[in-house]
């Protein structure tokens, strides 16, 4: 499972959308063979470390078990999750689980979102008609004083969203509604030196005056910001090699 793309189990972080994925995804662990003591004895000693370690992380990781109770909120949030196919001008239902701590809240849930990410995939296939990643899932983890800024950046943050880092509660609420919508990227290359070129050559600050005024020749030259694409290419480097 471990093939340098696909995060370790062991150090997967549920807050983001690529060790989610893992963690839906990824075949369940496989227990070990049960061996006799006159077996265990009979193991070379990495042998025996290399069994051992997969004894701890098989009884570390047991689970869930499929209780009564697990089964119980289980069929709750299926009938509350399939009932919510009213279209986007509707107000949908929402499930709240509550019980004291150490009791299974939070396993349960990811259990189940476990199953939802699944059968989403299953269903509708890993990508969108339009070629985009499905992320049925959007998991993010609260604290006792979690409020609308700090939950919209932690959406923002799941999606590796770029404007996660500074902005306001609605900025932060609106990057994270409409952070999956088609798009192209405007790639410029600046005519403009870095401050650390090492050729000595004079440097002068992009402002927003430039920026806007690439936009505008990037839309004047048929970029259209809302169409999907390739990256629109804009060369605004003309001269740049030759005067330095």
């Amino acid at each position: 499972m471990n093939d340098g793309s696909v995060p370790h189990p062991g150090s997967l972080a549920l807050s983001r959308k690529e060790d989610f994925k893992a963690f839906a995804e990824s075949p369940r662990r496989s227990r070990p063979d049960l061996l006799t003591r006159k077996q265990l004895k009979s193991l070379p000693t990495q042998a025996r470390a290399d069994y051992d370690r997969q004894r701890r992380q098989w009884h570390a990781n047991i689970g869930p078990v499929k209780t009564p109770q697990l089964t119980e909120i289980h069929e709750d949030l299926w009938d509350i999750v399939d009932s919510n196919e009213q279209d986007g001008d509707k107000a949908k239902g929402a499930v709240a689980v509550d019980a004291f701590p150490g009791l299974g809240k939070t396993t349960s849930v990811l259990a189940f979102a476990r199953d939802f990410h699944q059968r989403e995939i299953e269903e509708s296939g890993a990508f969108t008609s339009q070629g985009h990643e499905r992320i049925p899932v959007c998991r993010v983890g609260l604290t006792g004083n979690t409020g609308m800024k700090d939950f919209n950046r932690a959406m923002l943050e799941f999606f590796g969203h770029p404007g996660q880092m500074r902005g306001t509660t609605a900025q932060f609420g609106r990057r994270a509604a409409g952070g999956s919508r088609p798009g192209t990227t405007l790639i410029v290359t600046s005519g403009q030196a870095h401050p650390s070129n090492w050729v000595g050559v004079e440097t002068e600050p992009i402002r927003p005056a430039h920026v806007a005024a690439d936009i505008r020749a990037a839309r004047d030259q048929g970029w259209d910001p809302t169409r999907v694409g390739s990256p629109f290419q804009l060369d605004r480097s003309a001269g740049f090699i030759a005067q330095s």
